[in-house]
């Protein structure tokens, strides 16, 4: 059977249309793919049951989450604050991700303590918004003067 991903919106502008091409290509895998928008995330977790819950950063209510957890739900964070220029700032993490996408080495670094190789990983995943600007994306979007 297929999993069900759940992606949650924080800014559509900047994380939809990512999400989405990710969606996409999880959708040719066969897995189901849905969206809901930060504020309604709740809501949808009492009528939804995902296999894995997209997140965009690392702060999340972590009594819903725990629960997801608990009872075999992955946790995935994208984090879309990405390279935070604040060469010392690095978020609270309450709650580990199973797997953690962050922009490059120094972020890696920060996190490298939830990374137990295993069932936690955090991984080096670059600058996943600018996929749109590859030349091979261009298509997608309407030219820009």
């Amino acid at each position: 059977m297929n999993s069900i991903v759940l992606f949650v919106v924080d800014h559509k502008h900047r994380d939809l249309p990512s999400y989405s091409l990710i969606g996409y290509f999880l959708t040719q895998l066969g897995h189901e793919v849905k969206y809901v928008a930060l504020p309604k995330l709740r809501e949808v977790l009492s009528k939804e049951s995902p296999q894995f819950i997209v997140y965009p950063k690392p702060n999340y209510p972590k009594d819903l989450f725990a629960l997801f957890v608990e009872q075999g739900g992955k946790l995935i964070v994208i984090d879309t604050e990405g390279n935070n220029q604040e060469m010392f700032h690095k978020y609270k993490i309450s709650l580990a991700p199973n797997l953690f996408f962050v922009w490059n080495q120094k972020s890696l670094n920060k996190y490298i303590e939830f990374d137990d190789g295993d069932d936690h990983r955090v991984v080096v995943g670059g600058y996943y918004r600018g996929d749109f600007l590859h030349s091979s994306m261009r298509h997608v979007h309407p030219q820009r003067n």
